[in-house]
């Protein structure tokens, strides 16, 4: 599937308005790359994925250094993965 960036969250790595391909057949956690999640209050969204194994936790991290990190249970953040991010194509 194909998303586009409503916001400057992922920047530098995504711009405002660059489409990004979602391979929905990916679910699994790669430590460090991008997913994408449909979150309880922010909807889709593009996240780095962190897993604090020894805690439960899944840290979501935008790229964007003035929004701050998520943690949620690890299983709630398998079941929020809409799948991980395979391209990403900028405007101009």
């Amino acid at each position: 599937m194909a998303v586009r960036m409503d916001d400057a969250s992922m920047e530098p790595s995504i711009r405002r308005e660059a489409f990004v391909g979602v391979n929905v057949l990916e679910k699994d956690i790669i430590a460090g790359q991008l997913h994408c999640l449909v979150l309880p209050v922010e909807g889709i969204s593009v996240r780095r994925i962190r897993p604090d194994l020894a805690a439960g936790l899944a840290i979501l991290t935008a790229d964007n250094p003035s929004i701050p990190a998520q943690r949620m249970p690890l299983d709630e953040a398998r079941r929020c993965i809409r799948g991980r991010v395979v391209w990403i194509m900028s405007p101009a």
